[in-house]
């Protein structure tokens, strides 16, 4: 009997069936990883939060395939076509869909490895516009011409075919997801790209063969596709309920989670914390009476890549040599054991959400990474210089295990304005992911980067993508940035303690380098070594500590042996023994420069000059800087000079240069420097050989954080040769 005469209403509930197919298979296959889905509701408890994410999923594709059959019936009634035309447009709905999802994996493949080291370049999807509507069509008129008149028994049958292609897009889509996002070591160079297939082949054999042995099942025995879904729909509720029971079990861990805040090109002097008497970070301020606070703060260098590296490292600027971040930088970095490394070794979850593509070339080591790019305001660095706003990012540069949820990010992202607090948003839904698995996956370890004060990037302008404006108050939006930053931070602490994972969380609240904003003529970074580019903020916030302040200059190059620290399993932290990891009799040493490459590329090299080495060292009376580089930056500095000396006690905003009055001083100081290179071989080659625990516990013993006659339990693990 023709199809036309046998079935009238059932086309809306195959609809529903594809639809629900397919967002069952996301949920379903994705729990094989470990993964689900966290929607609008975040709860503490995984039993509640896991299953009505999984039933979200499934709702919205089988609404979205809900409203595409309404549309289809509506054409078909008004072009009086028959029923075939329902399943053309099921054809090339699911068609259209594997396109979409197939160009976001290429990004992911993309973003994880060839481009793994520096930003994806954007995506080009001036094509889906055209090629996908073209296609859609042509798959329709095809299904409509071979399908006109055929049986009802036929028409069944092209049905559960489709079911079963939902359902193989969904697990392909799954297993290329979460293997992609897994691979984190290549062949560089990259000889060819199917380099990027590798880690998915043994996924997607499986995926294969248990797609043949259903399709045989299913097909034997005549199924409908409503019943495909209806057991699809089951296994994914049961894969749902199992997952959510395994992350439901208690923490397995004493040791506590530990998130790091670093928000780029934050300067302490614009903190009501340090003084500044705007209240910028009004948060912060709320935290003071319970933080370890260090008042004297200093990166080892003033730009992003070289500090960040000591961060990971635990080495100074001039010992770990990493200053570019190019091929050469990044293959020798895989060959270090890394801070993230040895908390992997402890039985940490290492993550890396960075906002900044310099940091996610510093990835060795994290289990997980995202590079989260955001937009930014592109300003002159010189006073009274103007700016324009970039583009708005692509969505593109979210991708979303779950497509369900990414769609409705999606949606909602074209009703931002210029900042986009759906990202935001993002970012704190994969926060709660982490903490919801940890209690199975072990304590969290989370580096997260935030560009807004780099990038000058808030909600409380009127600014709109690529506007431009002739004079930027440069000082004012860094102002708001910070403030923005600030309740960035204040939502990312509500949700740890909506969690209830406040107790067991120890925050790091610090920065990379700060800024000139104007001061002796400079603005920006990476242009000197003075105070308002190296003295960052660095709080430690944990309900355990005392309130406590450190006079003392301090470096963050001990950033490594304080997380070691506060990854020991203890029974409570300490404010006075924390500090005591920062404190040595060695002055703090801040650099800017190269070492010897024999192709040097830098700008200084290409106009035939020699790029000279920049320092500072600070102790506890003065400050010296050694910059001969200052007059390419245009400073209201004499040009001719590169030697400044500042006395901390008598002119702590170090605005009267005494190198003339006192070169005793300066000389003393100079020598401290020489010595501090002397011992640089020597710092680099423990760092390198297999003593790594050993030298990480003989410093933490030497200030009385570790027992002198025990070994701690589970020390940090030496790293292979």
């Amino acid at each position: 009997m023709p199809v036309n005469k046998t079935i009238k209403f059932g086309f809306l509930k195959e609809w529903v069936a594809l639809g629900a197919i397919f967002g069952a298979a996301v949920v379903f296959f994705n729990a094989l990883f470990g993964r689900f889905a966290v929607y609008f509701f975040i709860s503490a408890w995984p039993v509640s939060a896991i299953p009505i994410g999984a039933a979200l999923e499934m709702v919205v594709w089988a609404v979205l395939f809900l409203f595409a059959g309404a549309v289809v019936e509506g054409f078909r009634r008004l072009s009086r076509g028959g029923i075939p035309w329902h399943r053309g447009a099921q054809a090339a709905s699911l068609v259209v869909l594997a396109a979409v999802l197939g160009r976001t994996l290429v990004d992911v493949m993309m973003r994880r490895g060839l481009f793994r080291f520096h930003s994806a370049p954007p995506p080009r999807d001036g094509w889906l516009s055209w090629a996908l509507p073209l296609a859609a069509l042509g798959i329709i008129f095809l299904v409509v011409r071979f399908r006109r008149g055929c049986s009802a028994e036929t028409y069944r049958k092209d049905g559960l075919k489709l079911g079963l292609l939902a359902l193989l897009a969904g697990a392909v889509w799954a297993v290329i997801f979460n293997r992609a996002m897994a691979t984190t070591q290549l062949e560089v160079p990259l000889r060819s790209s199917l380099v990027l297939l590798r880690p998915l082949y043994p996924g997607l054999a499986v995926v294969a063969i248990g797609f043949i042995a259903v399709s045989r099942y299913v097909l034997r025995r005549d199924w409908s596709v409503e019943r495909l879904a209806g057991k699809t729909i089951l296994a994914a509720a049961a894969a749902a309920v199992i997952t959510s029971f395994y992350y439901g079990s208690p923490p397995r861990s004493g040791r506590p989670h530990i998130i790091v805040s670093c928000w780029d090109t934050m300067r302490s002097s614009r903190s009501p914390v340090y003084g500044y008497r705007r209240v910028t970070t009004p948060f912060l301020n709320e935290l003071v009476p319970g933080a370890l606070i260090f008042d004297e703060a200093y990166t080892p260098s003033n730009y992003t890549l070289p500090t960040h590296a000591s961060f990971f490292l635990g080495l100074s600027y001039r010992a770990h040599g990493y200053h570019l971040g190019d091929g050469a930088d990044v293959l020798r970095y895989r060959g270090e054991f890394t801070l993230a490394d040895s908390l992997e070794d402890i039985g940490y979850r290492t993550a890396l959400f960075t906002e900044n593509s310099w940091v996610h070339s510093l990835d060795k080591g994290f289990s997980e990474v995202r590079f989260l790019e955001k937009t930014a305001v592109h300003a002159d660095l010189f006073v009274g210089g103007g700016a324009r706003a970039g583009d708005r990012v692509s969505f593109r540069r979210y991708p979303d295990r779950f497509p369900g949820r990414m769609l409705l990010d999606w949606i909602r992202y074209r009703f931002d304005p210029f900042y986009a607090f759906t990202l935001d948003r993002i970012q704190l839904r994969a926060v709660a992911e982490l903490l919801l698995r940890s209690r199975r996956t072990g304590p969290v370890f989370l580096f997260k980067n935030w560009m807004n004060v780099h990038d000058r990037y808030h909600p409380y302008g009127e600014w709109t993508a690529g506007q431009a404006v002739e004079r930027y108050d440069f000082s004012g939006e860094f102002d708001l940035s910070v403030h923005y930053t600030d309740h960035r931070f204040r939502e990312l602490y509500r949700l740890v303690e909506s969690l209830g994972q406040i107790e067991r969380t120890v925050f790091i609240v610090t920065s990379d380098h700060g800024e000139f904003i104007g001061e002796f003529n400079l603005v920006g970074h990476h242009k000197g070594l003075f105070e308002p580019v190296i003295r960052v903020p660095l709080m430690i916030v944990h309900p355990d500590l005392d309130s406590r302040r450190v006079s003392e200059p301090v470096s963050l190059d001990r950033f490594f042996y304080l997380v070691a620290a506060l990854a020991a399993d203890r029974d409570r932290l300490d404010s006075r023994e924390l500090a005591e990891i920062f404190i040595t009799p060695e002055p703090v040493v801040a650099e800017h420069g190269f070492l010897p490459d024999e192709e040097d590329h830098s700008e200084a090299a290409a106009e035939g000059e020699d790029f000279e080495w920049s320092y500072t060292v600070i102790d506890s009376d003065w400050q010296l800087v050694v910059d001969p580089e200052l007059r390419r930056h245009g400073s209201s500095w004499p040009r001719e000079q590169s030697v400044f000396l500042f006395d901390l006690r008598s002119d702590p905003e170090r605005e009267r240069d005494l190198s003339a009055a006192h070169p005793e001083v300066v000389e003393r100081i100079k020598e401290e420097y020489r010595e501090y290179l002397e011992r640089i071989p020597e710092a680099r080659e423990t760092r390198r050989r297999p003593g790594l625990r050993e030298d990480v516990e003989r410093q933490l013993r030497s200030v009385g954080y570790l027992n002198p006659a025990s070994r701690p339990r589970d020390p940090i693990p030496a790293p292979t040769p």
